[in-house]
C-alpha cells in the first residue's frame, strides 16, 4: 500500500496533547526571519464553539458522524463555524508537503477553525511515517532546501538533523542521535528555506510544521531524507 495511503486515517481527538518524538530547531534572525503573510482571516459567525465534537480524521474520506450526533456550528457564509465549517473545509488538511520538489508525508497533529470556533489535537508517535526506502533529496542547492505546501502557508518550524545512518528500522523506526538544529526561515510566499546540513554525508531531517490555510490552521510531523555531496 502506498505511504500516503497508509496514513491517511490518522484521528484527532479533542483536548489530547501533541506528542513529537525527536525534533528540535530554531528560528533564526535576519532578514527574512519574518512569519508569512497570513491569509486574510475568514468571516466568523454567532455560534459557540462544540464541547464535544467527536473524532474526526486528516484525510477528506473520513466518516460522518452517526445521525444520532448533532453537529454544531454553521458551513457558512465565508468559512462557517464549529464543526459544519470544519468539516465543510477539511479539505484544505494536506497529506503531502515537497521538499525541493520531492514528496515528503505530512501527518497532521493538531487543526482548527481559524476562528477558534473548532479545535482537535492528537498525540501521534515520532518517525510516524518514516521508511527505509524513503526518497532522498540528493541534489542540495546552494546548500538550502525550500519546504512547500500545496494550498497552504507554511508559518513556522521546528527542525533538526540526525545521521541516517542512526536510523533504525529493525522495528518502529527510531534514533538514538541527538538531532542538530537546523536553522531555517520563512520566504515571503508562505514556503520555507531550511539550511542544510554543510558537511558531506546522508542526513534524516526532522520537522514539525505549522501551517494555515484560509479557513483552517494546524501543525503536523514530516520527515525527509537528504543527500549532501
Amino acid at each position: 500500500m502506498p505511504r500516503f495511503e497508509r496514513n491517511a486515517a490518522i484521528v484527532l481527538a479533542v483536548s489530547a496533547s501533541i506528542a513529537i518524538g525527536g525534533c528540535i530547531g530554531q528560528r533564526v534572525g535576519g532578514p527574512g526571519s519574518r512569519a508569512a503573510s497570513p491569509t486574510p482571516a475568514p468571516a466568523t459567525g454567532s455560534n459557540a464553539p462544540s464541547s464535544s465534537p467527536g473524532p474526526i480524521a486528516s484525510g477528506s474520506s473520513e466518516p460522518e458522524p452517526s445521525p444520532s450526533e448533532e453537529m454544531t456550528g454553521t458551513e457558512g457564509p465565508g468559512c462557517g463555524t464549529g464543526q459544519k465549517g470544519f468539516y465543510a473545509h477539511r479539505d484544505q488538511i494536506q497529506a503531502t508537503l515537497t521538499l525541493d520538489g520531492t514528496p515528503i508525508e505530512l501527518t497532521t497533529a493538531h487543526v482548527a477553525m481559524r476562528d477558534g470556533s473548532y479545535d482537535a489535537d492528537d498525540a501521534i508517535p515520532g518517525f510516524v511515517g518514516l521508511t527505509e526506502d524513503e526518497t532522498a533529496v540528493d541534489e542540495v542547492r546552494e546548500g538550502k532546501l525550500v519546504l512547500v505546501g500545496k494550498g497552504m502557508t507554511l508559518t513556522d518550524l521546528t527542525a533538526g538533523t540526525v545521521p541516517w545512518s542512526t536510523v533504525d528500522f529493525s522495528q518502529e523506526p527510531s534514533s538514538s542521535a541527538t538531532p542538530k538544529t537546523a536553522s531555517w526561515h520563512v520566504a515571503s510566499n508562505g514556503r520555507i528555506v531550511i539550511i542544510a546540513p554543510s558537511r558531506a554525508g546522508e542526513y534524516l531531517l526532522q520537522m514539525k510544521v505549522t501551517w494555515q490555510t484560509e479557513c483552517l490552521e494546524g501543525d503536523g510531523t514530516a520527515y525527509g531524507r537528504v543527500v549532501v555531496g
